[in-house]
């Protein structure tokens, strides 16, 4: 519904897990600059899923070495 939110969400590379990123702020703006629930919405519907450098969830990168 809201292509412009795809850049904080994070998919693991090997196990297509999908998340938000750590780093999304508290309050994100989606129409013109006006904020809204989206960040909480993100948090709502996703987990935190931070990824390492070559793109592996925490559960992944234990697996692959």
């Amino acid at each position: 519904m809201y292509p412009e939110l795809r850049k904080w969400i994070n998919q693991c590379d090997a196990c297509n897990d999908i998340g938000y990123k750590p780093e999304v702020p508290l309050e994100l703006s989606t129409y013109g600059g006006e904020t809204s629930a989206v960040a909480k919405n993100l948090r709502k519907f996703f987990k935190e899923l931070p990824l390492n450098e070559i793109g592996l969830c925490d559960v992944c990168k234990k697996f692959i070495r």
